[in-house]
């Protein structure tokens, strides 16, 4: 017995990609994630501790996926405009 779909695929290999994973456009123009991560020292641009490359903690924060006060737990304060910077 043949099945046939019409869904289209697609391949996700990811091992996992925690809010310090660093963001960056290929030269494909594709979106890659990790391995390289800013770790909680200097940490994601918006927290101002240092961090000089855009993180998936300062994408959602852009994107209005975290609010500001709720970063880190609420313990530390994200900043938009920190980020448009990068």
């Amino acid at each position: 017995m043949r099945c046939r779909s019409t869904c289209r695929w697609l391949a996700v290999h990811t091992v996992g990609a925690g809010g310090g994973s660093i963001a960056r456009v290929d030269a494909s123009g594709l979106i890659q994630v990790g391995p390289e991560s800013a770790g909680a020292n200097p940490g994601p641009v918006c927290y101002g501790r240092g961090g000089k490359e855009p993180t998936i903690t300062d994408a959602n924060l852009v994107l209005s996926r975290l609010a500001p006060k709720e970063a880190a737990g609420g313990r530390k304060s994200g900043h938009r405009q920190r980020v448009s910077n990068t």
